[in-house]
Formats: C-alpha cells, structure tokens, sequence
C-alpha cells in the first residue's frame, strides 16, 4: 500500500496543488501561508495514506487539511496579536503611572494587568485598590472586578459585583452595559 499512497500523493499533488493553494490564497489573502499550509497538507498524506489508505476524493482531502492548518495558524497569529497588544496597553499604562499616581490610573493599569497576566493578577491590584478606598463610591470599580471574576468564570461572585456597580451607576448607557453583563453572569453555569 505505501508504493500506491505514494503514488496517489504524486499524483494528487500534479492535478491539486495549484487548486489547493488558489482555494487557501482566496481564504487568507497570504500566498505564503497558503504556501505553507497546502505543503504540510501534502507532508500529512504522505503520512496518514499509506496507514489510512487514499481518500475517494483526494484533492477535497488536502484542501480540508489545508485550510485547518491555515485557520489554526490565522488563529495563533491573532491570540498573538491578542496578547501583544495588551502588553503594550500595559506598559503604557505603566509609563502614565511613572508620570503620577491616581486612582483611575491604577483602576485602568489593574484591568490592563488582568488582561495581560490574567484575572487573578488584575484581581490583586483591585483588590488593594478597594482597600485603599480611593474609589469607594466609583462604579467602575466593582464593574472591573466583576468583569474579571467573569473571565475566571466566577459567575455568583461577578454577578454581585455587577449588582454592586448598578447601585454606585449614574449613566444610563452605562447602566444598560451593567444589567446586560448582569443577565448574562446570572445566566452562566
């Protein structure tokens, strides 16, 4: 069966290839990637062919394994952009506080830490906000809390946070914004 899987594998990759590759470019708009990724489509069929045997409809099989490898690279590249963003929201943040402290400032930088490190890190420094009372009365507070709880899934405690939020709220859009992520944290497992 290898001599047959590789032959279907030549022989797929002289009538396909071009197909495979112009079906990725018209997905991602990278010839590169599409590049890249109808190769490793090529490289796993020549590895699952010869165990699994040839697919009845090989060039379906490549551009499918294709356009997953693309997606999932495409994914990769965003949660990386993701991440680098917050990172540099936060050393902003951390550059603004070197210019002067102030409560907002630390409310902001504590939610940027969150987003960068995780919830439990922006968690700590709301938390030492709230025990300093510098925002006791200010509904963002409780709002990023609740926000973060949200993110570890802490549905109960996110919800009386927000509940906290609407009572300290003065804005109507902003209300509108607390009793929607209210209904959707009660609504959460």
């Amino acid at each position: 069966m290898t001599g047959a899987a590789e032959q279907a594998v030549s022989d797929a990759f002289q009538a396909e290839w071009g197909k495979v590759v112009a079906a990725l470019i018209g997905m991602t708009g990278d010839w590169d990637l599409a590049e890249e990724c109808a190769q490793d489509a090529f490289a796993q069929a020549l590895r699952s062919w010869p165990a699994d045997g040839v697919p009845r409809r090989p060039g379906a099989w490549l551009t499918t394994v294709a356009r997953n490898r693309a997606l999932d690279r495409l994914r990769r590249r965003a949660a990386e952009a993701v991440k680098l963003r917050e990172a540099a929201i936060l050393g902003l943040y951390d550059q603004l506080g070197k210019l002067g402290r102030s409560p907002v400032v630390e409310l902001n930088r504590a939610v940027a830490v969150g987003l960068a490190d995780g919830p439990e890190a922006g968690l700590r420094l709301l938390a030492e906000l709230t025990a300093s009372g510098q925002l006791s009365g200010y509904h963002l507070l409780p709002a990023a809390r609740a926000d973060l709880l949200r993110r570890l899934g802490r549905s109960a405690e996110a919800s009386a946070s927000y509940r906290q939020a609407l009572g300290l709220v003065v804005n109507d859009a902003e209300r509108r914004f607390l009793e929607r992520r209210l209904a959707e944290a009660e609504a959460a497992p």
